[in-house]
């Protein structure tokens, strides 16, 4: 077959725009400016500064260069700023970042739900740095030159840049990422490795995913550098999805909360910033209020983050979770903590009557904590009941949906009573917020 030459298309030069102002930040914490009525959206600006960008495809531009800077600004103490796509807002002060995320909640309840809360609650916040008690890092086997780089994805790319430090992290386990980048690079399973999770539960666990076998070698390796570090646990991810620890000796990892333990196995959803957690936990006991009566319902359960505490307190608690591995765990600790009030069950929170006990009986109040993607099939079924709960607390750790699934509730006739962040990522723009609503 006869093959023709075909010239590539020429690429269009970027426009660079000279002297545009930064009138505000966007829901991710990009500076807006505006070219030819249309707004783009420009990384590391703050508002009332004057720069010149790169437009690239509409709505992104790059910044070139900057003219002045807002009394807002300061220097990003990390070396890997502007770089590595982690911790978005280091140069904006602490204050100021939690008031543009109170300000994004505030704007995205109006947009999507014209709705305010009738008071807002001072956000729950913690320190700024060294708060992660847990990280999940990405992994690049380079073939050519044998080598595996260990660390963050690149701003808006799949490049991975590695790490030497991570401000953010808690110090024991940044002071893990030199040598374990060195360890890994030893091993045959560097070229196979899905991903490394890091977390402190109270000691550091290291959370190898594995999508090949580990050969005898490897494994002998690994239990020696373990060995040699003082409480570091090595855990093992396989391909099945099957989670145990390189030492069978190694027990469960657990965290405190509500003056209790919680046994989680690694893989397992924990919060990230347990000293933000506690009180987390303590202001959903306050919002909420169960009382000795009361029948509570829990969705997206986890292990018991919240059902513990909340069953302390009330008559009973129906505690619903998506993961069979999670729902189990939140019995064993139930148990382990002598709590016989508590119900839990595995459902698929995402379909159509998931949990067939609710049509059983009625419950007083709801408490809710989904991931990303909210709640709005899980409350569209919660609506659907003849009793419906007097209130309901909804954790969320995206503000678009909870925004989209509040207005749920307010057209079945709920008040948004109070509603609030808690700055859960310091240096980042993700945003986690809390909301009471009460039935009229």
């Amino acid at each position: 077959m006869a093959q023709f030459f075909k010239p590539k298309p020429k690429l269009k030069p970027r426009q660079s725009i000279q002297n545009l102002t930064v009138s505000a930040l966007d829901h991710q914490g990009r500076g807006v400016v505006r070219h030819e009525q249309r707004a783009y959206f420009v990384a590391n600006t703050l508002p009332g500064e004057r720069i010149d960008a790169i437009l690239q495809k509409p709505p992104q531009a790059q910044l070139k260069h900057r003219h002045n800077d807002s009394p807002a600004r300061v220097d990003p103490p990390c070396p890997y700023y502007g770089r590595c796509g982690g911790c978005d807002l280091q140069h904006l002060t602490i204050n100021d970042q939690r008031e543009h995320k109170d300000q994004v909640v505030s704007e995205l309840l109006q947009k999507f739900a014209q709705l305010q809360p009738q008071q807002w609650a001072t956000p729950l916040a913690g320190e700024p740095w060294q708060y992660r008690q847990r990280t999940r890092l990405a992994c690049h086997w380079h073939k050519r030159e044998r080598k595996l780089t260990l660390g963050l994805r690149a701003q808006q790319s799949h490049d991975i840049v590695q790490l030497q430090q991570c401000p953010v992290l808690s110090e024991p386990l940044a002071a893990l990422l030199p040598e374990l980048s060195q360890l890994l690079n030893k091993l045959h399973l560097a070229a196979t490795l899905g991903h490394v999770e890091l977390l402190a539960a109270p000691h550091p666990i290291v959370l190898l995913r594995l999508t090949t076998p580990v050969i005898e070698q490897d494994r002998d390796q690994l239990l020696e550098w373990q060995h040699a570090q003082e409480s570091v646990a090595i855990w093992l991810q396989h391909h099945d999805n099957q989670v145990a620890p390189l030492a069978e000796s190694s027990p469960l990892p657990l965290y405190q909360v509500h003056s209790r333990e919680l046994s989680f196995t690694p893989g397992d959803f924990i919060q990230a910033n347990s000293g933000l957690n506690e009180a987390m936990v303590t202001q959903a006991l306050e919002w909420l209020d169960p009382q000795p009566q009361d029948r509570i319902l829990e969705l997206f359960a986890g292990t018991g983050n919240f059902t513990l505490a909340m069953a302390a307190a009330a008559a009973s608690v129906l505690a619903v979770e998506g993961d069979s591995r999670m729902t189990m765990q939140l019995q064993r600790n139930a148990r382990q903590a002598g709590i016989t009030n508590i119900s839990a069950l595995s459902a698929d929170l995402n379909s159509t009557w998931w949990a067939p006990e609710l049509l059983m009986g009625s419950f007083d109040k709801v408490l809710l904590d989904p991931a990303r993607a909210g709640a709005q099939q899980a409350l569209t079924e919660l609506l659907k009941l003849p009793n419906r709960p007097q209130r309901i607390v909804y954790v969320s750790c995206a503000p678009d949906t909870f925004a989209r699934d509040a207005r749920l509730l307010a057209e079945a006739g709920y008040q948004l009573q109070h509603c609030g962040i808690v700055d859960m990522f310091p240096q980042t723009h993700h945003i986690e917020t809390m909301a009471c609503f009460e039935a009229h």
